[in-house]
């Protein structure tokens, strides 16, 4: 209730007609009411101060007040101003307002931000500016709700902020994403790889306005996915079957990331923070294990158990068949236990 009394009173006397600036005189003498009313110990008799002597100087200032606080913009730099160097106001909100000292604590807001909430409403030429919060690892694009349209150089970062009253802001997230695809994807001998690719990604907070008026919001569907199929594809067809049975995945991933990162279509707009590649499987190995009955050992090799692996892996290397080689090079890319790959090159070596 006292915040809102607060506020008419405040309102009452900067009523917003015509002016061109804020004198020290206004900001003086309103800075006096404050210091008045902090005499007064019981809140009915504080507001009573306040208004009283707001009232007051309405009256003494009249022309003054209609001269110079008469936009939306000169209210912002009054109640700005206000706040800086009226300790008495500061005083006020800081007392009176938990919201404050919960802002203050998490985003090191300042006193007008807060003032500037409580002040905006309807007035008698529209309404005040209203206050925004853009969160943590988002990046705010201002946008007229008028005019249909973004403006210009208005990207905000995160914090409070004033806009007017008819204007919005969109929020793109400038933080690390992921957009993962399931691939099919085929070998420079036209054989079929299935695979699970994700890239990391994050916005460039100063290519947001950028990214709305020419990609959209939609941008993951339209962007994207389409350049990450189309450069996981690329990298796969420069390399044989054979040839990605023994790859490094870490190779393949850095291939990608490279053809991601320099391609202008994505590096206007994102950072390509990394590429993973995971699941890949060659559906015709599947067939050939199933044909040469060593269905077990290759559903062994992706077991999770390491001696499960090492038995899979002794018992194709029984086997001999050309068949179980190209099922021991296609696991040989994947295994990570060092126990096991020694084995694998030791195995190798010896029956070459």
């Amino acid at each position: 209730m006292r915040l809102f009394l607060l506020t008419a009173v405040i309102f009452s006397f900067i009523n917003p007609l015509q002016g061109q600036f804020v004198s020290k005189i206004l900001l003086t003498e309103s800075c006096k009411c404050f210091e008045e009313a902090s005499l007064e110990v019981d809140s009915a008799a504080y507001n009573k101060s306040l208004e009283s002597c707001f009232k007051g100087y309405k009256k003494k200032w009249k022309k003054k007040i209609e001269n110079e606080i008469g936009t939306v913009d000169q209210q912002i730099e009054y109640l700005r101003a206000l706040v800086k160097e009226c300790i008495y106001l500061e005083s006020y909100l800081t007392i009176n307002s938990s919201t404050f000292n919960e802002l203050r604590a998490a985003d090191k807001t300042s006193v007008i931000e807060l003032a500037i909430s409580y002040f905006s409403f309807p007035s008698e030429k529209g309404k005040l500016p209203k206050m925004v919060n853009v969160p943590m690892g988002y990046a705010g694009l201002l946008y007229s709700k008028a005019m249909s349209k973004v403006y210009s150089d208005s990207i905000y970062r995160s914090g409070i902020h004033l806009i007017h009253a008819y204007d919005s802001l969109i929020l793109y997230s400038i933080r690390q994403e992921e957009v993962t695809e399931e691939l099919i994807v085929l070998t420079s001998d036209e054989m079929e790889v299935k695979l699970h690719a994700t890239c990391f990604f994050s916005l460039i907070p100063d290519s947001v306005k950028k990214l709305e008026v020419e990609r959209g919001r939609s941008y993951r569907e339209s962007v994207l996915i389409p350049s990450l199929r189309s450069k996981v594809r690329g990298v796969i067809s420069e390399f044989s079957s054979q040839q990605l049975y023994t790859a490094e995945i870490k190779k393949l991933e850095g291939l990608v990331w490279k053809e991601l990162s320099d391609y202008g279509y994505l590096s206007d707009y994102f950072f390509i923070n990394g590429i993973l590649l995971r699941n890949i499987e060659f559906p015709h190995l599947l067939n050939r294990a199933r044909e040469s009955n060593l269905l077990n050992e290759y559903e062994s090799l992706m077991n999770d158990t390491m001696d499960i692996r090492l038995n899979a892996i002794k018992v194709l290397f029984d086997n001999g068949s050309e068949t179980a080689y190209l099922l021991l090079l296609d696991h040989w890319g994947k295994e990570e236990e060092q126990e096991i790959l020694d084995y694998i090159v030791r195995e190798m070596a010896r029956n070459k």
